[in-house]
């Protein structure tokens, strides 16, 4: 095996590594995004829940001042 022969293995096995790397990387910022994504929707939800115990908080205070 020449010079050349072996740095061209030596980079493939480099740059083959970093591809790996760099596919991981997507991966862990695409469950991230997701993760986000569902934390974002749960907090939309809770938020109209609290919205509709304030608004029936409020006619309960209204009924009883009546």
């Amino acid at each position: 095996m020449g010079a050349q022969e072996s740095s061209w293995i030596g980079r493939s096995l480099v740059m083959g590594g970093r591809r790996e790397e760099d596919e991981e990387r997507r991966e862990e910022h695409e469950e991230r995004r997701e993760e986000d994504e569902d934390t974002k929707e749960e907090q939309e939800i809770e938020g109209k829940r609290m919205k509709k115990r304030r608004k029936g908080n409020r006619r309960e205070e209204d009924e009883e001042r009546r």
